[in-house]
């Protein structure tokens, strides 16, 4: 596409803490998604603007700036991207807020803006407008005072364009959870990262499944995570890059948020995990939990833990050995005096 546009991103709804369109989904998150699917339709230069200037984001595909501000400083950054990249040339802006999740036809979206010569055009879904505009630079350079209120101006007059594919407003933790779930039933367009083993089981690169551990389809095993002895991944479950799942845990009907340890003996059910918290979907509360045995980060102090318990297991088990041996001998003394 000849025109160079422009994504600005702000996150709203929060997951564990943080914008829930930066935490992995099935290997990628939806801020990468997102940026991915504008560099195919052409889109040659992309920036993410976070609320939260407490928030750094991961490195994202092809993004040349990244900025985090929060109140009336993300509206002055906002505005210093916008001014920095109409003065080099650009004819059409695209301006999306990372909220709910929805799957449309930007081609089809572009053109209907170019062939109508509207000067602003936004997405809705039913009645409802989201957050995705596409922009006419030219207007934007001949208005006045600040960017965000010419915007405003623009959108008196928008050109409304309908979508009508898949939708999912994300604003609660059991709407991401659905959304895993719907692509794991291919449901929606998103399709996990990694290689299907088998129908409905997913591995990402370097994940590592014992071979007492039990997968029922579908499910999601990311990149270089780790499933310990007698664990079971059922209902429907996600486990994200870099976990590890100790021996015995259940994950039922959940997912596992990337970089997450997961103790010994555990049952998760009806759950999202993810940086030492718990969210529970079906009574609405999250948890913080302090003893990272439980829940927490793949530590070296867990490599230590698992070395201890195997040298334990080992000692046991040649000391069970010796005395069946033991028991074995006796036994055979008594029955040769008989």
């Amino acid at each position: 596409m000849a025109n160079r546009s422009r994504s600005t991103t702000p996150s709203s709804c929060l997951l564990l803490g943080k914008p829930v369109a930066t935490w992995d989904l099935l290997g990628k998150s939806l801020l990468e998604r997102l940026i991915t699917r504008l560099q195919v339709f052409g889109v040659d230069r992309v920036a993410a603007i976070f609320e939260d200037a407490l928030f750094r984001s991961p490195q994202l595909p092809g993004q040349k700036e990244n900025a985090a501000a929060s109140g009336s400083a993300f509206w002055n950054n906002w505005d210093s991207v916008i001014s920095e990249y109409l003065q080099h040339g650009m004819e059409t802006l695209i301006l999306t807020r990372v909220g709910p999740y929805a799957e449309f036809d930007l081609a089809d979206v572009l053109r209907a803006h170019h062939q109508t010569g509207s000067d602003l055009t936004q997405v809705y879904r039913g009645d409802v407008p989201l957050d995705l505009v596409v922009v006419r630079a030219s207007r934007l350079r001949e208005g006045e005072g600040s960017y965000r209120n010419r915007l405003s101006n623009l959108l008196r007059n928008r050109r409304i364009y309908s979508m009508g594919g898949y939708f999912n407003p994300l604003s609660s933790p059991l709407e991401f959870r659905r959304l895993v779930t719907d692509a794991l039933l291919g449901r929606c367009s998103i399709r996990p990262v990694g290689r299907e083993v088998e129908p409905g089981i997913w591995l990402g690169p370097g994940a590592s499944i014992d071979s007492s551990a039990m997968l029922e389809p579908p499910v999601y095993v990311g990149a270089h995570s780790s499933l310990g002895p007698a664990c079971k991944v059922l209902g429907m479950s996600s486990i994200e890059k870099a976990c590890e799942i100790d021996a015995g845990t259940t994950v039922e009907q959940s997912c596992v948020l990337e970089h997450t340890y997961l103790g010994m003996g555990l049952h998760l059910q009806h759950t999202v995990a993810g940086d030492g918290k718990l969210f529970h979907l079906e009574r609405e509360i999250e948890v913080e939990i302090q003893d990272g045995r439980l829940i927490g980060r793949p530590g070296i102090q867990h490599n230590v833990t698992r070395a201890a318990r195997s040298i334990v297991n080992s000692v046991l088990s040649t000391r069970a050995a010796q005395a069946a041996s033991v028991n074995h001998q006796i036994a055979a003394e008594k029955s040769h005096e008989r």
